[in-house]
C-alpha cells in the first residue's frame, strides 16, 4: 500500500467509522445499526461507499475470527 493510500485509510477508519461504529460490540452489530450508520455517511459523503467498503471489511475479518469482543482501531 502506498504512503498515500495509508493516511488516507487510517483518516477514514479515525474520522468517519471509529467515531460512529467504535463504540459497538460485534455482537451488538446487526443490519439496522449498519444501515443506520451508512445512511448517516451518504448524507454527508459523495464517496461514502469506500468507507462502507473499509468497514464491511473490518466486520467481516471479526466475524470469520469469531471476534466477540469491542473492536478497537489502534492508528
Amino acid at each position: 500500500m502506498e504512503e498515500s493510500t495509508y493516511v488516507k485509510t487510517t483518516g477514514v477508519f479515525k474520522n468517519l467509522i471509529s467515531p460512529s461504529m467504535g463504540a459497538y460490540k460485534i455482537e451488538k452489530i446487526h443490519v439496522v445499526v449498519c444501515q443506520k450508520h451508512v445512511d448517516e455517511c451518504a448524507s454527508k459523503l459523495k464517496k461514502f461507499r469506500m468507507v462502507k467498503a473499509y468497514a464491511a471489511k473490518v466486520l467481516d475479518f471479526a466475524i470469520k475470527r469469531a471476534i466477540y469482543k469491542q473492536i478497537q482501531l489502534h492508528m
